[in-house]
């Protein structure tokens, strides 16, 4: 899952949290989905707009 509000990010890989950045040059744009070294399929990708990232603790 990957939280973008405003200029803050969180990222989980398998309900584990793995990455939180805050301060992101980019606000707004468009989304891409990568992996690196091979190649990958994506079998579902669901975007829900929400208001505000969830707690940092």
């Amino acid at each position: 899952m990957v939280e973008c509000v405003a200029d803050s990010i969180k990222v989980w890989v398998n309900d584990d949290l793995v990455n939180f950045g805050t301060n992101c040059t980019a606000t707004k744009g468009q989304i891409a989905v990568q992996a690196e070294g091979s190649e990958v399929e994506f079998r579902k990708l669901e975007l829900t707009p929400i208001d505000r990232i969830t707690k940092t603790e």
